[in-house]
């Protein structure tokens, strides 16, 4: 009795639960065999033909001789052979598609039967020619010195017949590998050219094509992980008790020794900031609380708690939680950005001159590996908003008519590292997209130095970090993506969780992270808030000894500062030192910090026509750090008379002389 089979019209329900996996029964597009374990879809072919690889049919009627199972397609990879083979079929519609060549395809004597049989005549014929120089050497017909020749003549034939044989076949090997692989090649590449083209638009027109996948849910908690976790919450919450029954600290040298392990005058916070006690200790906590259960806190609660960090910190800088993610440093957010964009070779990178050096070797590393060409328009600080802004208008009207076109990408400061200087950032970046360029703004040093609405300034991509003005553990930054371009934004890292959702595929892309240093920034918003009277009270203090400390060297050696004005310089004021100065004889190119007791960020042009200090105010420093200092700027001792040692040091007579017991021996 012969036995009927379901029909099934759709080839991805042939795996379904209930249904028989028939291969006879699937209708096209049809199954075509490539030298890989799953099958490929093609027009061409009628029939799914598994080669002797598939599961025979479930009927009763069996074949002759059973096949033998190796594998199965699965549904991802069906759906990936379908999508292959339309691609395929894509790139064959073309005009310019050229079908692979063959060997079967060459004329005489490349195919493989004739070039045998043309490699077969020169052995008979050389081995005749032997054979006959044999029989005229016996018979003694032709001179001896004669056959030599001939014989010479012979073995040579031979040798070249053997070496191009060899050569000729591994040619011919070498092509037709190459032909073999080339349907899958071009397959491949029409996929690669697909997401490029894709990843381009999204950039380009701020267009989301697809929606991406969602990330898993894990369900199920740890009670123990959760107890622990409730306690180092409950501790933090008595901590600020007990600050709020203190009141607001007096700033100055008194918040130094209360709540800062700094010592003698730290005046460089702009570099790496400066973490409060009362952050460093909740830092620890964590740590302590995540080794109760490494594996239980990290699949339950970390996503959970580090989404509590970013709405507080979203509502200080006005951004959307959903847009914003936390990252290690500033650089690491940049390279993120550049590293992710699909350039194409005589794309342009604009920036000014007066950008990060970590952005400069970005930008050559654009240049060396993606062939992207960086547009620098040079910046002579100081300039007014206005002239920025023309200048910057009138390179791109120029760009706008040159062959190359306008740049694809822009990228400023919103403020300047050793310059410090404040650009107007919201104007800027409504200039760029009036041009219709996507911009980056890489805010380091603009979080808690300055009122900052991102939504406001409207960029496509807003870098910040959150250790150097807002009190938090050294490692803690953030990126802000504006919607339409999270499709073409990815981090560096290749993680389980890569081609999920933006926010999960960055915030769960470091695996091991050190998830301490960004669960304490809650720590440090409530030190602002408790301890320091919350932000307008920061900024208010720092901007007013800002004002000082440029109206106090301005005074004492005529310093002049570098900015126009205070809303040009906030809270970091680059003044000029005077001639003749201790310091100015010792500064090399670049920048000098850290010389004790005073740690300061000198400045050096590389044309030595500036030689400046840069200040950074904070709340942890007071007018008395600033007037040492001066002393140390001037070679004077508090006192007045001249140091032939280093400025500010003590001389070997005021040194303390150390008992003979305290000595190391």
């Amino acid at each position: 009795m012969e036995s009927t089979t379901q029909s099934v019209p759709n080839p991805m329900m042939a795996r379904g639960r209930g249904v028989p996996h028939n291969p006879e029964n699937l209708s096209p597009p049809s199954f075509r065999k490539l030298d890989t374990d799953f099958y490929f879809l093609s027009s061409s072919s009628p029939t799914l033909t598994p080669s002797g690889r598939g599961r025979p049919p479930l009927n009763d009627k069996q074949p002759e001789e059973p096949q033998k199972i190796k594998r199965t397609p699965t549904f991802k990879q069906i759906a990936t052979a379908v999508k292959v083979a339309n691609k395929v079929e894509e790139a064959k519609s073309k005009e310019n598609f050229k079908p692979p060549i063959r060997i079967e395809d060459f004329p005489y004597p490349m195919n493989g039967s004739y070039r045998e049989a043309a490699m077969m005549f020169i052995w008979v014929l050389a081995l005749t020619y032997m054979f006959v120089l044999c029989i005229l050497e016996s018979a003694g017909v032709a001179d001896r010195d004669e056959l030599k020749t001939y014989w010479l003549v012979a073995v040579t034939v031979l040798v070249v017949a053997c070496v191009l044989r060899v050569l000729l076949f591994s040619y011919l090997d070498t092509v037709r590998r190459r032909d073999e692989r080339r349907p899958r090649r071009e397959a491949l590449l029409a996929v690669k050219n697909d997401h490029h083209r894709r990843m381009r638009t999204a950039w380009m027109q701020g267009r989301t094509p697809d929606r991406l996948r969602r990330p898993p849910t894990f369900s199920g908690d740890t009670p123990i992980m959760s107890s622990v976790i409730a306690d180092t919450l409950r501790e933090r919450e008595r901590r600020n008790a007990a600050a709020r029954e203190e009141g607001v600290c007096p700033f100055g040298e008194t918040m130094k020794k209360r709540h800062f392990w700094l010592k003698n005058h730290f005046l460089n916070t702009a570099s790496y900031g400066a973490t409060p006690r009362s952050v460093q200790e909740d830092k620890t906590k964590w740590d302590e609380t995540i080794q109760v259960n490494p594996s239980a806190f990290m699949r339950y609660h970390v996503e959970g708690l580090l989404n509590n960090v970013v709405n507080r910190l979203s509502a200080i800088i006005h951004s959307n939680p959903e847009d914003t993610v936390l990252t290690v440093n500033a650089n690491q957010a940049t390279s993120s950005i550049l590293k992710s964009l699909p350039w194409e070779i005589g794309d342009q990178l604009l920036i000014y001159s007066v950008e990060y050096d970590a952005t400069l070797n970005a930008a050559n590393w654009l240049r060396l590996h993606e062939g992207v060409e960086t547009i620098t328009i040079e910046l002579t600080l100081p300039m007014t908003d206005d002239q920025i802004l023309d200048k910057t208008k009138a390179f791109l009207e120029k760009s706008k008519n040159s062959e190359a076109g306008l740049p694809k990408l822009a990228n400023f400061c919103h403020v300047t590292s050793k310059t410090a200087y404040i650009f107007p950032a919201k104007r800027m970046v409504s200039l760029f997209h009036f041009y219709g360029i996507p911009v980056i703004v890489d805010g380091a040093q603009a979080p808690g130095h300055l009122d900052l609405n991102v939504n406001d300034i409207g960029a496509d991509w807003y870098i910040g970090t959150i250790h150097k003005w807002m009190y938090s553990c050294q490692g803690a930054a953030f990126l802000v993506t504006r919607s339409d371009r999270k499709y073409c934004t990815t981090p560096l890292d290749v993680s389980r969780y890569s081609g999920r959702d933006y926010k999960t595929e960055f915030m769960k892309s470091y695996g091991v992270h050190d998830w301490s240093t960004w669960l304490a920034i809650e720590a440090a918003f409530d030190f602002v808030d408790i301890t320091c009277g919350g932000w307008d009270n920061v900024r208010g203090y720092c901007r007013k000894l800002a004002c000082s400390v440029v109206q106090r060297f301005g005074s004492s050696w005529g310093g002049k500062v570098q900015q126009l004005s205070v809303s040009h310089f906030g809270n970091l004021p680059i003044i000029s030192l005077p001639e003749g100065s201790p310091v100015t004889q010792i500064l090399t190119v670049g920048a000098m910090t850290n010389n004790p007791p005073i740690s300061a960020f000198f400045l050096n042009s590389f044309d030595g026509t500036l030689r400046a200090v840069r200040c950074s105010c904070q709340i942890h420093t007071s007018l008395d750090d600033y007037i040492k200092l001066e002393h140390y700027v001037k070679g004077t001792k508090p006192n007045g008379s001249k140091s032939r040692l280093c400025p500010c040091f003590p001389s070997r007579e005021e040194q303390p002389k150390i008992p003979a017991s305290q000595k190391l021996t």
